[in-house]
């Protein structure tokens, strides 16, 4: 899922988040790359396609009950909610 997701919005990440995502997926740490990606995408409000979306909320239903799953999905949810207000 992190190789998908960051395949799909690399062109837009700024070079040090470029560079520490590659990193991340390099050292096997694909929920940090995840996070990373979805923080920044969060910041500059890039849509994702609807199914990219549906694959992330899939993915995220592997955290249910871990410390990590409500801040992955109000990143989810901020992501979901900028994409309408831009319809």
């Amino acid at each position: 899922m992190a190789w998908l997701l960051v395949e799909a919005v690399k062109s837009r990440l700024s070079d040090d988040e470029r560079s520490l995502v590659f990193v991340e997926l390099g050292c096997g740490e694909s929920y940090l790359a995840i996070k990373r990606t979805l923080n920044a995408l969060t910041s500059i409000r890039m849509p994702l396609p609807v199914s990219m979306l549906a694959k992330l909320t899939c993915w995220l239903n592997g955290y249910a009950g871990s410390p990590e799953e409500p801040q992955l999905r109000i990143m989810l949810a901020v992501i979901r909610l900028q994409q309408l207000g831009e319809v």
